[in-house]
């Protein structure tokens, strides 16, 4: 298969958002489709890489675990889809990356975590963010759904 030529920096330094260390973090509003979708799948690739790193599924059923806990982002740009998964429990041998597993679509934010049992949930926090994105804590047993209608509306 061939690939199509790299894109050159002179594209990217008129259409990315660069920090200090030349790392892409945004796109500008004026941005051709064919950036927007490259910093997508960036984007996606490294929230794929992340989770692979941190919630490797084969580390925690070498450790005993059985099954891990989908996890949403809890803020208002949050999808349905991901949102209805949040802190739904599935089998480790029955995860699926896109279906019960992130990323589940491009830009997709979530992460997996180990089950907990009631008791430490019901002592820990959660953190999410308030309607205007300030940096807020709830219980750690809050689900999308409730975080929604207690802190969106």
């Amino acid at each position: 298969m061939d690939l199509p030529p790299p894109i050159s920096k002179r594209a990217w330094d008129k259409h990315a958002i660069l920090d200090n260390r030349g790392c892409i973090i945004g796109i500008h509003d004026d941005a051709p489709e064919w950036a927007r979708e490259a910093y997508n799948m960036q984007l996606t690739y490294h929230d794929w890489v992340i989770n692979k790193m941190q919630n490797n599924l084969t580390d925690l059923q070498s450790n005993g675990f059985k099954h891990y806990c989908y996890t949403a982002t809890l803020d208002a740009s949050t999808c349905p889809i991901c949102g209805s998964l949040d802190g739904k429990i599935f089998k480790i041998t029955d995860s699926v990356i896109g279906v019960n597993t992130p990323p589940i679509h491009l830009k997709c934010r979530c992460s997996v975590t180990v089950v907990f049992d009631d008791e430490t949930l019901t002592n820990s926090k959660r953190i999410a963010r308030d309607k205007n994105g300030r940096n807020i804590f709830v219980p750690a047993n809050m689900f999308y759904h409730e975080y929604r209608e207690e802190y969106l509306k």
